[in-house]
């Protein structure tokens, strides 16, 4: 029988993994050399930090990370030891897509602006950034997109600058974290970088915190009071900067990518991929023999509203991000004695969110242009043609 040793908070990981062998489901912070000594088989998420100490006793035979990115793994060394490595990057392409949506939506009601007037600079343009980009063009922003490998690769003009994306009103980035690569994303966001932004711009990071200089991005909100930012990933995660928190206008706990949608692909993904290597004759469960039918998400849209007011109205229905927000702003309160706790806990036990899928909208009386958007966003719509 196959031990495998699993994050206890990584969903649906002990329901799809027992089918293949004995599951042992620990604090992925408390997994160490001696848990994982006997496994063959390991399951972690980016805080299992996956190297020589961690394997130098171990006879593990696979490590399956149901992430997007694997900066916590060392690659070479689990090629040294033979060790097969599995993750799923775009699983939460969509979740992370959603998220940067939702939080524009707060900011464009919040501060009565119109996303149809803004410019958005993309920094990386992988799974989730060109999901994105998909996204800006749906909802009238104009993308603008930066990725040197890409660019590099197809030789497509749709490429800028990064002096292009500076320039822009809104900047989001996604981009994984690299160090030794022809363009490592390692703090590429500096002082430089800041200093050529505008002083009013909305700066949003949903890739890794060591990907910028936090200290160049709190100098650069203290000197421009008008810049706005959304920040949900942290350098030194769990032990995030309370300053930069305070003056963040929407700051969560790592959890764009969070949906529930998105931690079963990820699952699934790896799941089915382990058993690809074992050569074991299992394929993972679907959504719908995951997802119980529950309350029904079900909204109307009236034909007199625009289309953006309309599109707001279900991206905030089906997820508005200031409760995660607002969430992790408890931190700061006395009662909280330890931070980081805090922060993996409010990670640990994040509550079920769906994406825009799991929404079904009710148009009174359907525009094309209005029913193509919804329906480009992933919507599902029901009423009259």
């Amino acid at each position: 029988m196959l031990k495998i040793v699993a994050d206890n908070a990584i969903p649906f990981a002990e329901r799809q993994f027992s089918r293949i062998g004995d599951v042992h489901l620990v604090n992925g912070r408390q997994i160490n050399s001696s848990i994982v000594e006997d496994a063959d088989v390991l399951v972690c998420r980016t805080i299992t930090k996956v190297n020589r100490v961690l394997l130098h006793d171990s006879s593990l035979k696979i490590v399956a990370s149901p992430t997007s990115g694997s900066d916590h793994v060392d690659l070479d060394y689990l090629n040294q030891r033979s060790i097969s490595f599995c993750c799923a990057p775009g699983s939460n392409a969509r979740s992370v897509a959603e998220y940067v949506l939702s939080a524009l939506s707060v900011l464009a009601e919040q501060k009565a602006f119109k996303l149809s007037d803004k410019t958005i600079g993309i920094i990386g343009c992988g799974n989730v950034g060109s999901q994105l980009r998909d996204f800006a063009r749906t909802i009238g922003l104009k993308p603008l997109v930066y990725d040197p490998l890409l660019a590099e690769a197809s030789g497509d003009n749709e490429f800028c600058e990064l002096a292009a994306i500076q320039r822009c009103d809104i900047i989001s980035v996604h981009v994984p974290l690299t160090r030794d690569t022809p363009y490592p994303t390692y703090q590429m966001l500096n002082a430089r970088f800041f200093q050529g932004l505008a002083e009013n711009v909305i700066f949003i990071n949903t890739a890794r915190g060591e990907v910028l200089d936090q200290t160049e991005l709190k100098n650069f909100l203290q000197k421009n009071a008008r810049a706005m930012a959304v920040l949900d990933v942290w350098e030194n995660e769990p032990e995030i900067d309370m300053a930069l928190l305070t003056r963040a206008d929407i700051a969560t706990p790592h959890i764009a990518g969070y949906s529930m949608d998105s931690k079963l692909r990820a699952t699934n993904s790896v799941f089915d991929q382990v058993c690809e290597t074992l050569n074991v004759n299992e394929l993972s469960d679907d959504n719908d023999m995951i997802f119980q039918p529950g309350e029904k998400r079900e909204i109307s849209l009236h034909h007199n509203q625009p289309d953006i007011d309309a599109i707001t109205l279900a991206i905030l229905a089906s997820y508005d991000v200031r409760s995660d927000a607002a969430a992790l702003r408890h931190v700061l309160e006395d009662s909280v004695v330890d931070s980081a706790a805090y922060f993996d806990d409010l990670r640990n036990d994040y509550p079920i969110r769906r994406e825009f899928s799991s929404m079904q909208i009710a148009l009174t009386k359907q525009t094309p242009s209005l029913r193509q958007k919804l329906l480009n966003l992933g919507f599902r719509l029901i009423g009259s043609d």
